[in-house]
């Protein structure tokens, strides 16, 4: 009965928290299909801070979130930022050992196209082919790639 009661009590916090973030990444996608990837980002960027602290346990999720950041944040041309993010992925899947992770190779890439506009072809060229190895290694695996 007690957590029934937790329950409804927390309810309607977690829907206005549900729909929040659902106007949030609406209003996201609005600004991308405007060109404004500044306020895309800025604005992602704040969802992201608000809701990451609950999804710490959802890896995926939480991948995608920094890709979407690092990818928002390469277009807004905050380059250092985009890198920042990109590299907290590629940091996970090194950490964890996994290998072949369509993530990290997408994280590659991000911080690969960052460091040729930061004209830093050296750096670039490293990401770049990192993102190669990886999606050939998954390929030879019999993965399965989506870009």
């Amino acid at each position: 009965m007690r957590q029934i009661c937790l329950i409804l009590l927390f309810l309607p916090l977690l829907l206005t928290a549900q729909s929040s973030l659902e106007n949030g990444t609406k209003e996201v996608e609005r600004l991308v299909k405007m060109g404004d990837f500044e306020k895309a980002f800025n604005l992602r960027e704040s969802i992201y801070k608000q809701f990451s602290k609950s999804n710490t346990n959802d890896y995926q999720q939480l991948s995608k979130d920094l890709i979407e950041l690092a990818t928002l944040g390469f277009e807004a041309a905050q380059y250092q930022k985009a890198i920042a993010y990109a590299e907290q992925v590629i940091a996970f899947y090194d950490e964890k050992k996994i290998e072949n992770n369509i993530f990290a190779t997408q994280a590659h890439q991000i911080i690969g196209s960052c460091y040729i506009n930061l004209e830093d072809y050296k750096k670039s060229v490293w990401h770049t082919n990192m993102a190669l190895d990886i999606a050939n290694n998954a390929s030879s695996k019999n993965y399965v790639l989506i870009t």
